[in-house]
């Protein structure tokens, strides 16, 4: 490469995409036909996540350099950062054919799989890439991620701190070492760890969402609903379903038998009353916590735009709560209480499917979400305006709501779920 073209490499290595534009775009105006320029505009275009114009540059620079393998590697890139997992898993492999020897592919494999949920496969390919450069960052970080979904997490930290003493002074080898330990519930260590991550790359995101958890782990509820997602997630997305469905008709038939056998009601409801806490806890914990986070002089710079914002709807719709609360009390003084209740717990209805919205991607699953959630605001508002005009009316609509509410959350689920192919 010509100064040019190692400028504007140095530009993309300091995070500095406008200006490698610029120096990339006046090369391919002397040379449309330079396909390293091409390559790296390729990857100016992803990192400022232009994924169309990203893939095409990557395919032009294909086109004048078919036997390449760095331009199939940019162009499975590209493809992996869209959620294109086969069109990424064929480039990658075109990758390996004119490379076999390629540690970059296999670390991309090791990813490509791991956004699969294959963590089996996922490590293999990190060892396969280790085999070739013991020093791998990527590879030697997602060896720790699988080996953590796997479930042997006192291996995936012995080999973080393996893979600290080989890159000491990498960003990301230190957010993977401290994911590694809060998930196996060193969260107090887990934050030092995160804290050197984001010391030595302040924009790591990684080690960003890291430190939000670990801050988080610091309340024993958060921990304890963090250990339930560590558990959940490690399973396929069919078997998270299996374990979600089974535990909410196990709880409808406990229901169903306290009221068949009064007897066992007294042992049968406390369980039943634990569950609905439970579920609900799991569906609202993060953005509750992270509401709470902002008032942590160090966690209210971790938190991205969308959390900001999906805190500030959920302390806004629980001061609309009480506020509601407080007038239905007064408005039907002889039952103050009762409607206090109703209008407060109007709002922690909602607060589930506006956590459900917040965790979908932008796309169709998160309009399917703001429709669902909005929808479900207006029927709750309406059947409390119900009370003041027919009072019984006004009861069917209340559990009509919350029995919507409650299943909004599967379809919540389901649209999280769902990566939107860019």
């Amino acid at each position: 490469m010509d100064q040019h073209h190692q400028r504007a490499q140095l530009l993309i290595n300091q995070n500095r995409f406008e200006l490698a534009e610029q120096e990339l775009g006046a090369i391919l105006t002397k040379n449309p036909q330079d396909a390293v320029a091409h390559l790296l505009m390729s990857i100016c275009y992803k990192h400022t996540k232009r994924y169309r114009e990203a893939t095409d540059s990557a395919r032009q620079a294909i086109s004048l350099q078919p036997e390449n393998p760095r331009c199939h590697l940019i162009l499975a890139s590209v493809y992996l950062m869209r959620n294109r997992y086969d069109e990424a898993e064929a480039s990658a492999m075109e990758s390996l054919r004119l490379d076999p020897y390629d540690e970059d592919t296999c670390a991309l494999m090791a990813q490509l799989k791991y956004s699969q949920k294959d963590w089996e496969a996922s490590l293999q390919w990190a060892k396969k890439g280790l085999e070739i450069d013991p020093d791998e960052p990527s590879c030697q970080s997602l060896r720790t991620l699988a080996l953590e979904r796997l479930g042997r997490r006192d291996v995936a930290v012995a080999t973080s701190k393996e893979a600290l003493s080989r890159n000491p002074d990498d960003s990301y080898t230190h957010a993977t070492h401290a994911w590694a330990l809060l998930n196996n519930g060193d969260h107090k260590q887990a934050q030092e760890s995160f804290r050197e991550a984001l010391r030595l790359d302040p924009t790591n995101d990684f080690a960003k969402q890291g430190m939000i958890q670990a801050l988080n782990a610091n309340h024993f509820l958060f921990r304890m609903m963090f250990k339930w997602y560590s558990f959940i997630g490690r399973m396929s997305d069919k078997l998270q379903w299996v374990i979600i469905l089974g535990l909410f008709f196990g709880n409808r038939i406990l229901n169903s038998l306290a009221e068949s056998y009064p007897a066992i009601a007294p042992y049968v409801q406390p369980i039943v009353f634990l569950y609905l806490i439970f579920a609900i806890t799991t569906w609202i914990a993060n953005p509750v916590f992270n509401t709470i986070l902002r008032f942590n002089r160090y966690g209210k710079y971790l938190l991205d735009d969308r959390q900001v914002m999906a805190s500030n709807v959920m302390a806004a719709m629980a001061a609309f709560g009480l506020i509601l609360g407080i007038v239905l009390a007064l408005a039907f003084p002889e039952e103050r209480l009762l409607n206090f209740m109703i209008g407060f717990g109007y709002a922690l209805f909602m607060l589930m499917p506006i956590a459900a919205t917040f965790n979908c991607e932008d796309g169709y699953p998160l309009i399917v979400m703001t429709v669902v959630t909005v929808t479900l605001g207006v029927w709750g508002l309406g059947a409390i305006g119900m009370m003041f005009v027919v009072p019984g009316l006004a009861v069917y609509m209340l559990i009509g709501f919350i029995y919507a509410n409650i299943g909004s959350q599967f379809l919540g689920n389901y649209m999280a779920s769902v990566e939107v192919q860019r």
